[in-house]
Parts: structure tokens; C-alpha cells; sequence
């Protein structure tokens, strides 16, 4: 799982061929930036990995999370999707950013320029020309994160081409790349299907052989949104009364054909596989073990492999066939459908989430879980095992997030984490509030298994600050 933002997603046997795009997306083999917007379930990500699969280039593929925001570990996972290009990029790189603190903008922070000017002096030296593909953009917020971007495509060698796929426009400014014929730009109309694609669709990839006339209704309907006219397909493909029938169905459900769509085949399943979507449906990403672990069924792997080969809700997210995901788009509409009957068991299966992936090491996604189930004290734990290399390793946004993320309560039961708020306003040089965690920490000591710790973190924090001047503040 460790690797699985760095992979191009693989093909579904009922993905729809679109070469018109195909050959807009190598048009930004011509250019410094290719960027794909447009809202969720206009098939960006599909698109892109078709695309990606057939290019003839490497690819150093990110799919994007929100975890991403920390400059630190963005940095990171772009290097690692480097060296699918090159091994040799991104060597020396990681040394000089351990111990960076909080990432700012390159102008801000010399040791950032000089790693980005190095990565980008090694990516140089790649003989071929290769694309940087950065999926789901629009989880980006973070100013420094946009601003490492900014510094990428003002200075990126000239092999090097970056597209993006967002639901939104990215933040920076493309005047100057538009004036410059460099950016080569792919919106919603243009990704919405045309009625040659819906036609392939219906007729040739779901076999349904509608008329002319009938799928010209559904595409007017579903204003060609891709994901509309796939759901429809889909549940045309297990209706069993006339096509018209449904057609006049889906007409009068004009503004919600979408959620009505899925909420029909979500209805249309069984009795165990609609147990089992109760059980696992707040998972971002699947994999037999895991769903054997939160749901307590062990045909888990059977069912995760029927629910992908119809392609309606899961969509593979590894090469190797054991990870799936929810088609990002659906995730609302099933979390919403599944958590009316769920109630209380929701915050049983996401514990048990949690447990599972701290067991196997996916911190972020053991925090998420643990925090979404109200667990504070599993999430202050995870905390504590894991803060120090995490701050170690310049991730310092993501502690700081994981702690403003916890009730008040928590820091009592586990003063430690009075400790890490003390570090980090001294990496951050905010002195003032140093003594005011230290003293928390330090009134609740009694509450922690190892208080003889937390003495030894208040003194050494204050000798570091006595050191420079700021034992006083």
C-alpha cells in the first residue's frame, strides 16, 4: 500500500475508449502544463491513466491526498514518484530536507531553493522527455505546497511536462503560460461525452443496442455527464422491463439522476453484499484482509472481486489486484445511503480500521479512522508512537493537524502530547507559548505510564530555551 499513490490506476474491462482525448492530452508533450478541470465524475483520473498507459513515456504518477498539504511529506512523495523516471533523482535530496522544520516557499526557505534547485538540476539530466502527472489537485490547500508547484513550472527543464487533473482550477496563475502557448487546457465540455461516446458506450462496451433516439434522450437528460451515463448503462444493464420505461424514469429525475441512479443499484444487490457495503463502506481503500478485519466475513476477497468485475462501485487501485477503492465520486452517495442503517457500528468498524492499519504501519490512515470513530485516546496514541521521527522527517504540518484535531481532554490523559506542542513551538519559534505546554504537560504527568518521560522533556526544553536567551518567555 506503501507505493499505491505512485500507480498509474489499471484499466477496467469496461473503461470506455476516448481517442479524441487521448490525443488532447499528448498535445501537452508540447508544452510545460497540461491541465484537466472539471467537477467529479467527468472520468479525469480514467482518462489520465489511459492516457498515462499508452504515452510512450515514463510517468512519475502522485495521486494526491489530504495529507498531501504537509510540504514535507508532498516533497517527499514527489521524489519517490521521480525515481520511476530516474533512480538517480532525488539523491542527497532527503538529507537536506531532514530536519527542515516547516517547508515555506522556496523564496522563504534557503534549504527548500536549494533542494528544489537540485531536483530539478537532476531531472535535467534525463535524456528523454517525461510527464509528471498529479492527480486530484483540488485536495491541495496549502500555500506552500502550491508554491513548490509555482517554482516546479517556472524552471522545469524542458524534457519535463506536468499534467494535472482538479476538480477546480489550480491556484496559480497561467497568464503568463497561456501567453507563452504552454499550458494546454482540458475542461468539462470538452470531457462531457459526445453522442458518438455514449453510443460506444451503451452499444458496444454494456451491449444494450438503444436507439438512436433513446440515447440521444439519456445524454440530454444527463447533460453527457460521464458518470450519469454510466450509471444509467449499468442499471439499464440489469433492467428488466423496456428501455423507454426506464428512460421516462430517469426524465423525471432530471436533477438528481445521479444519486437516484446509484441509489437503484445499490438497492438491486443482494442481501450479503449489502451487508457487507454496510460494513466496509466508510473505507477510502479496500483489501480483503482489511475488509475481513472491519466487517468479520471471511469470503471478503470473494466479494471485493465481484463488486470491481461489475465496475459500479470499486475500481482497482494497484496493479496487483488487492487494493480497491470507491469510485471517488460515489463516496457521498454510499457513505450517505449505508450510515442510516449503520448508526453506533459505524464507529466499531472504523476502530477497527484504525487498529488494522496501525498494525501494518499506514499511520495516516490509523489516525483518520481512529479520529472519525471518536477515539481520542487511540488517536492521541498514535500520536505519541510516531511524532518524534514524523517531526524528525520535517512533517511538522501534519502533527500540527493530527493535535488541533484532538479534544482537550486527550492532552490531559496523555500529557506527552502537551510535550509535542511544546516542540513544535520551539521549532517554530513561537517561545510564548512554550512554558504554558510545558506546565500542562507537566500537571498531568501523573496520567502518563512513564512521568519520569515528561519531566525529562520539560527540562530538556527549557535549557535548550535557557541556552538562547528565552528561558524567560
Amino acid at each position: 500500500m506503501n507505493n499505491l499513490h505512485r500507480q498509474i490506476p489499471p484499466p477496467h474491462g469496461r473503461d470506455l475508449p476516448r481517442p479524441r482525448l487521448i490525443a488532447r492530452l499528448n498535445e501537452g508533450l508540447r508544452c510545460k502544463l497540461t491541465v484537466l478541470s472539471a467537477p467529479a465524475g467527468y472520468g479525469k483520473t480514467t482518462l489520465l491513466g489511459q492516457w498515462a498507459r499508452q504515452a510512450g513515456i515514463k510517468i512519475a504518477w502522485l495521486s494526491l491526498r489530504p495529507d498531501d498539504n504537509d510540504p514535507a511529506r508532498f516533497f517527499r512523495r514527489l521524489i519517490a514518484a521521480l525515481r520511476t523516471v530516474n533512480p538517480a533523482i532525488g539523491k542527497g535530496i532527503f538529507e537536506m530536507l531532514r530536519g527542515e522544520g516547516r517547508p515555506g516557499s522556496p523564496a522563504e526557505k534557503p534549504g527548500m531553493e536549494q533542494a528544489l534547485r537540485k531536483l530539478l538540476d537532476q531531472a535535467g539530466l534525463v535524456l528523454h522527455d517525461f510527464a509528471v502527472a498529479l492527480d486530484d489537485y483540488q485536495h491541495i490547500q496549502s500555500p506552500p505546497v502550491h508554491e513548490i508547484l509555482t517554482f516546479l513550472l517556472e524552471y522545469q527543464p524542458p524534457q519535463m511536462h506536468v499534467f494535472v487533473s482538479s476538480e477546480g482550477d489550480p491556484p496559480w496563475s497561467l497568464a503568463a503560460l497561456r501567453t507563452a502557448a504552454q499550458v494546454n487546457e482540458i475542461r468539462a465540455p470538452y470531457l462531457a461525452f459526445s453522442m458518438d461516446e455514449a453510443g460506444a458506450l451503451f452499444n458496444e462496451v454494456m451491449q444494450l443496442q438503444l436507439s438512436y433516439g433513446e440515447i440521444s434522450a439519456l445524454v440530454s437528460r444527463a447533460e453527457a455527464h460521464p458518470a450519469a451515463l454510466k450509471y444509467a448503462a449499468l442499471c439499464l444493464k440489469e433492467e428488466r422491463g423496456a428501455a423507454a420505461d426506464f428512460i421516462a424514469g430517469f426524465e423525471q429525475d432530471e436533477r438528481e439522476a445521479l444519486p437516484c441512479l446509484v441509489e437503484m443499484l445499490l438497492v438491486r444487490q443482494g442481501a450479503e453484499m449489502q451487508a457487507f457495503l454496510s460494513k466496509v463502506f466508510a473505507l477510502e481503500l479496500l483489501s480483503p484482509a482489511l475488509c475481513e478485519a472491519v466487517s468479520g466475513q471471511g469470503n471478503s476477497a470473494a466479494l471485493l472481486r465481484q463488486l470491481a468485475e461489475t465496475g459500479a462501485f470499486l475500481a482497482p487501485a494497484d496493479t496487483a489486484g488487492e487494493w480497491f477503492r470507491f469510485h471517488p465520486f460515489l463516496a457521498t452517495y454510499i457513505h450517505d445511503y449505508f450510515r442510516r442503517v449503520a448508526g453506533e457500528a459505524e464507529e466499531t468498524q472504523r476502530r477497527r480500521a484504525a487498529r488494522w492499519f496501525a498494525g501494518q504501519g499506514f499511520i495516516e490512515e490509523a489516525f483518520q479512522h481512529g479520529l472519525a470513530a471518536h477515539d481520542a485516546n487511540l488517536a492521541g496514541e498514535l500520536i505519541e508512537q510516531n511524532a518524534r521521527e514524523m517531526l524528525q522527517n520535517g512533517e511538522l504540518v501534519t502533527v500540527e493537524r493530527w493535535l488541533s484535531a484532538l479534544p482537550e481532554a486527550a492532552f490531559n490523559a496523555r500529557p506527552m502530547l502537551s510535550i509535542c506542542r511544546a516542540w513544535i513551538a520551539v521549532i517554530t519559534q513561537q517561545y510564548e507559548g512554550v512554558e504554558t505546554h510545558l506546565k500542562a504537560a507537566l500537571a498531568a504527568r501523573g496520567n502518563s505510564s512513564r512521568p519520569e518521560e515528561i519531566t525529562g522533556h520539560a527540562e530538556a526544553i527549557r535549557g535548550f530555551l535557557a541556552e538562547r536567551g528565552r528561558g524567560d518567555e
